[in-house]
């Protein structure tokens, strides 16, 4: 499925020419409603600007409008695109793949492979318990064996947050 970043791509890739729906479709492999409502919020955000193109053929193949509207990328959208790092990957996030990968563990293999200190693997453990992602194999400890109870992929499942009245997780959720 195509993402809002997708089309952010799509729209880079005309640089300063002007360019249509069409042909964000095609880059994109979306829907025209898709692609249009996410032309839209970047519109709204001031990322692209709108206007007619009047030299333009019209098509008339079914399901496509006889004057397409036109976008033109602003400075903004280029300043957004080169601001945006790559998202780095947390502690949680390399213990959840180390999991994932072991299938067996003990504490002290996160902390060692995943460089996390004993504080953060301890929570790690006790949040994916409580929520039925691993099980615990013996009682406490940093030796004791670990394994995946119920794998749901290569993104980390969400956690919520512990209530502070009876320490239970609340709003947790799969992403």
């Amino acid at each position: 499925m195509s993402t809002l970043r997708d089309v952010m791509n799509a729209c880079l890739s005309f640089s300063t020419q002007f360019f249509t729906l069409s042909q964000i479709v095609e880059l994109t492999g979306q829907n025209r409603s898709e692609a249009r409502h996410r032309l839209w919020k970047l519109e709204g955000a001031g990322l692209i600007t709108r206007v007619k193109c009047w030299e333009m053929s019209p098509t008339y193949e079914k399901g496509k409008p006889a004057n397409e509207m036109c976008y033109r990328n602003t400075r903004l959208l280029d300043k957004r695109a080169a601001a945006r790092p790559a998202k780095k990957e947390n502690g949680w996030d390399k213990m959840w793949r180390t999991v994932r990968a072991l299938r067996r563990f003990t504490r002290l293999d996160l902390m060692t492979i995943c460089g996390q200190t004993e504080h953060n693997v301890r929570e790690f453990t006790k949040t994916y318990r409580d929520l039925g992602y691993i099980r615990c194999h013996g009682m406490g400890g940093p030796k004791v064996t670990w394994s995946i109870a119920k794998d749901s992929g290569a993104k980390r499942p969400k956690a919520g947050r512990r209530s502070g009245r009876t320490g239970k997780m609340e709003g947790s959720h799969v992403d």
